[in-house]
């Protein structure tokens, strides 16, 4: 039997720039954080290289909610 051999090789591969849109840094979207309000973040549970998790209440239902905050990198 012969043995079959894989070669793997990785190349750096860059996308076209994408052009962003201008925003006022002091604007949001208002539907962007709309159901947050339904939330009482209260305290840092983890936080990881990426992303960080929150403990929080849902205000309707009084329940234990944990949240993620994922870190946007944009390059």
């Amino acid at each position: 039997m012969s043995q079959l051999r894989r070669s793997t090789s990785f190349a750096r591969v860059r996308s076209a720039p994408t052009q962003r849109a201008s925003t006022n840094s002091n604007t949001v979207p208002h539907s962007s954080y709309a159901a947050l309000a339904n939330y009482t973040i209260q305290l840092s549970i983890g936080q990881g290289q990426f992303a960080t998790v929150w403990r929080a209440v849902h205000k309707p239902s009084g329940r234990n909610v944990a949240m993620k905050r994922v870190k946007v990198i944009c390059t």
